[in-house]
């Protein structure tokens, strides 16, 4: 059997609720030397992600201030969420389909 997503998970990961600003996702990701950030709802249910890049393209490049933009406003929300117990391999397939069809 191969690698489980499990495997590959971290650990209860910080993340940042739709109604926060891109600042403190960019605090996250300073604190915790990373590239992106969860992004979740009410019910703690992923819903998207943020990346340096969503910020530095929509919000610094777009001139917008990121002390008043939000998560919800610039992150990535079409995402795959994976089973724990799914083998790598096949989730990194099953992702790739996704994208082809866009």
């Amino acid at each position: 059997m191969g690698k489980m997503v499990r495997d590959a998970m971290t650990p209860n990961p910080r993340t940042v609720a739709l109604g926060d600003s891109v600042v403190e996702a960019a605090q996250i990701m300073e604190k915790e030397d990373v590239g992106s950030v969860p992004v979740v709802d009410a019910d703690n249910i992923l819903v998207g992600m943020i990346t340096d890049r969503d910020i530095a393209l929509r919000v610094v490049a777009a001139g917008r201030d990121p002390r008043s933009t939000t998560a919800s406003e610039v992150a990535t929300t079409q995402v795959s969420p994976a089973k724990e117990m799914a083998e790598v391999e096949q989730q990194i397939m099953k992702n790739m389909q996704m994208m082809q069809d866009g």
